[in-house]
């Protein structure tokens, strides 16, 4: 939590209203930095493959996108 936190907040506090994108959003930090924005208000779009889209909705991301290997690395979005 304390990288996320690091993370979020090194370029000044993210404010209501702000939006963040995380990419590797559904990796072991990123529904921490998901969670963390969110608490601060901000809209949240994670990036991470298509198969982590469930735990990215789970920690509150407002938008996915994917980038997938199988598809040439294409990125598409969810909703």
């Amino acid at each position: 939590a304390v990288l996320a936190l690091q993370a979020l907040e090194g370029r000044g506090p993210v404010q209501p209203g702000a939006r963040v994108l995380i990419n590797g959003a559904g990796g072991m930090v990123g529904p921490w930095a998901i969670q963390l924005a969110k608490a601060r208000g901000a809209h949240v779009t994670a990036v991470d493959r298509s198969d982590r889209f469930d735990l990215m909705r789970q920690a509150g991301a407002d938008e996915e996108n994917g980038q997938d290997a199988a598809e040439g690395g294409a990125l598409h979005g969810a909703r």
